[in-house]
């Protein structure tokens, strides 16, 4: 999950490209993304009070967390982020739920 900064210039688009970007430059292999909402966020983060928050499930190697860990924290576009082990049974069953997901079929916000 990625919390993204709305000040950063440009449109959603291309802020969501740059996250895509930025993950594939990391050998990430993105499974499923979602824009998920615009909240507001309960303290102040870098001055901004609410945040666009981006879900992305992705498959990579244990070894490439640290240079995902620090990919994601040079992106000025992103706030935050949290990175958790999901159950192989878990993507599984939601990619059945959800097969249009797969690879941004239905289009925006999703991306492949």
């Amino acid at each position: 999950m990625a919390l993204l900064d709305q000040r950063v210039p440009g449109d959603p688009d291309a802020v969501i490209a740059q996250l895509r970007d930025t993950l594939e430059s990391e050998r990430v292999e993105v499974l499923v993304s979602r824009l998920w909402d615009e909240r507001p966020l309960a303290f102040p983060i870098k001055g901004q009070v609410h945040g666009v928050y981006f879900l992305v499930y992705f498959h990579s190697a244990s070894t490439d967390l640290p240079a995902i860990q620090r990919a994601l924290r040079w992106n000025r576009a992103i706030l935050r982020f949290l990175i958790t082990k999901v159950e192989p049974q878990i993507v599984d069953a939601m990619l059945a739920v959800f097969p249009r997901l797969r690879r941004g079929v239905i289009g925006y916000p999703l991306f492949s």
